[in-house]
């Protein structure tokens, strides 16, 4: 099964069997199904990084770049929470993003009733976080994969892909509120889990941002009749 005949030194072989730049090199006797697979979606992801197909073994990746990931991840949901609590500290800051009408809702619907805190699900981050990296350009490989976990088939999802500047993680909500009016009501309506993660988009300067929004399916009035 190994190459008997390979007279290269063991070290020179070695390293010539390492990653590098995130991608792992040609193996001669590789079938043509596979190396299809590794080289599956390059085309259509080149706003993103490569990613090796090999990416969830962490000690591949560059501990520095996944941390800043998380923690941009981190601040854009923070921010969520604080503007859906404390949509009233944000009204001239809405009027920069032409979302002024959204908050000023969202600030009467403060006062009228207690508006719940997003409580944040580390086993819900990673999953979702390994399903984005997985298919990181389509919304609906993304779903599939998060159908396929058991402790997600009770939820409704809703999923949004957002850029925004890599210095300003916020930015990312604020544009998320401007796609839809209707999309203000993720401000007050009740919602059980808010999960986010980002990716860096090729040259650094923008992240793109996946927000999804679990909330309980509601029971089926035919189960009580």
């Amino acid at each position: 099964m190994g190459n008997c005949c390979n007279n290269k030194p063991k070290e020179e072989e070695d390293k010539s069997n390492e990653m590098k730049d995130g991608i792992f090199p040609k193996i001669d006797n590789m079938d043509e199904e596979e190396e299809k697979e590794n080289n599956n979606g390059k085309e259509i992801k080149k706003t993103l990084y490569n990613f090796s197909t090999n990416y969830y073994q962490q000690d591949s990746m560059d501990s520095d770049f996944v941390n800043s990931e998380q923690k941009k991840s981190e601040e854009i949901f923070n921010f969520f929470n604080d503007l859906r609590n404390n949509p009233q500290n944000y009204l001239s800051e809405a009027q920069k993003y032409g979302v002024q009408k959204i908050i000023s809702t969202a600030a009467e619907k403060a006062v009228e009733g207690n508006i719940q805190t997003i409580i944040k699900n580390p086993f819900y981050e990673l999953y979702f976080d390994k399903c984005v990296k997985a298919s990181p350009d389509s919304k609906e490989e993304i779903i599939k994969g998060l159908e396929k976990e058991e402790k997600l088939k009770g939820y409704e999802k809703k999923l949004y892909m957002i850029t925004g500047d890599s210095q300003k993680p916020k930015e990312c909500v604020w544009n998320l509120l401007k796609i839809s009016e209707n999309n203000g009501e993720i401000l007050w309506n009740d919602i059980d889990y808010l999960v986010v993660t980002t990716m860096f988009l090729e040259d650094s300067k923008n992240i793109l941002c996946y927000f999804l929004f679990l909330s309980k399916l509601k029971k089926s009035i035919k189960q009580y009749i």
